[in-house]
């Protein structure tokens, strides 16, 4: 498991117009749950207005029902007291520890991420995760209102955990068909006569 977040443009202003009239630019913050493996997101947050990282994480991992799980974070989850509320849900957070001028940072659990973690290479997939969702569902927000904001991101949150059920599930059957044929089952692709293309499966 993964968190992490990144701002979510919802004013629909023109760039060119911002620039031109040096309007700072604003954006919503979205903080994402995920598994690393799969991509699917588990619990989101998002932010009418910009909040340090550790506020979002905390609601997070306040609700979450998983148990003896793994969760990696950056610099922005460095934290004792976030440590803390993941322990007590008997998971484990492990984050890098920001620079400073101690030796030794405070909290046990601080000093025990500044031993490393063999696993943290998997936390880049948070990012490849965001920048999938932001590019196929949320380059914008639509609504105006914050709950309908908020209604909205769940929806796009909803279909991207669906879509990746759903090749996770086609995955499944493909294997199983190859199992049962004992032949590899192999993919084709047919132009249809309306010009566009029809994947289906061939053994």
């Amino acid at each position: 498991m993964a968190v992490d977040a990144t701002g979510v443009d919802a004013y629909q202003r023109s760039k060119h117009y911002e620039k031109r009239a040096k309007i700072e630019a604003k954006f919503n913050k979205l903080s994402l749950f995920i598994d690393v493996e799969n991509h699917l997101i588990y619990d989101h947050v998002l932010q009418m207005k910009p909040r340090h990282d550790v506020k979002a994480a905390e609601s997070i991992f306040k609700r979450t029902s998983l148990r003896e799980v793994k969760i990696l974070g950056d610099k922005g989850y460095d934290s004792e007291p976030l440590h803390e509320i993941v322990q007590s849900k008997q998971n484990i957070l492990f984050t890098p520890v920001r620079k400073s001028s101690r030796s030794k940072p405070k909290g046990k659990n601080r000093r025990r991420c500044t031993k490393g973690d063999g696993q943290y290479n998997l936390r880049p997939n948070v990012e490849s995760c965001i920048h999938s969702l932001k590019k196929r569902r949320i380059p914008i927000l639509r609504s105006r209102l914050h709950f309908m904001k908020k209604r909205e991101m769940a929806v796009h949150i909803l279909i991207h955990n669906m879509e990746k059920l759903s090749k996770a599930v086609r995955f499944y059957i493909r294997m199983m068909l190859s199992i049962i044929l004992d032949k590899p089952v192999s993919k084709a692709i047919i132009k249809r006569k309306d010009g566009k293309y029809l994947l289906i499966e061939k053994g």
